[in-house]
């Protein structure tokens, strides 16, 4: 089995220790960039795709991924599908309107800023039962890659 596909809590803890150069505990964005440019999604100064991968991978939008965090991404089998150059304008777009609509920054839609898109796309009374049909975690929030879902932009059977 290569690096790439390699679910062993060793061997990801030894991938995210090559990355966190620092030591702290953390991957951020700088350390991010390295390791996307190394696994060739990304190059040097890239920032959007970069972006993308933090929203994905930063699942508390701290600024910083934990092991945790890297270890449930690095376990998913699509882990760089959404990441990659063949999907980079399409990312970057939704990337764009996830931003929008997300007025506080803080790397999700809670049910205000979901009524927004809602209202804008004239289904503003489908507010709170879309919001629990995307809401994977049952947070009561949508977060990046469940926006990615919604959108369906990206042919998940092709993929």
């Amino acid at each position: 089995m290569s690096l790439i596909n390699s679910t062993d809590k060793v061997v990801v803890k030894s991938l995210f220790h090559k990355y966190d150069e620092d030591d702290s505990g953390h991957i951020c964005r700088k350390e991010l960039e390295a390791l996307l440019v190394d696994l060739g999604v990304a190059s040097e100064g890239d920032h959007s795709t970069i972006e993308v991968a933090r929203m994905l991978i930063d699942k508390d939008n701290d600024g910083d991924i934990t092991f945790d965090e890297f270890f449930a991404w690095w376990s998913k089998a699509d882990k760089l599908k959404r990441v990659d150059g063949s999907h980079y304008a399409v990312m970057t777009k939704a990337l764009e309107y996830f931003k929008r609509y997300d007025k506080d920054n803080n790397g999700y839609l809670d049910i205000d800023e979901w009524r927004h898109v809602m209202k804008d796309i004239g289904m503003e009374q489908y507010t709170e039962s879309g919001l629990k049909g995307l809401d994977k975690t049952g947070d009561g929030r949508i977060e990046f890659d469940e926006f990615l879902t919604w959108l369906g932009w990206l042919d998940e059977k092709k993929q």
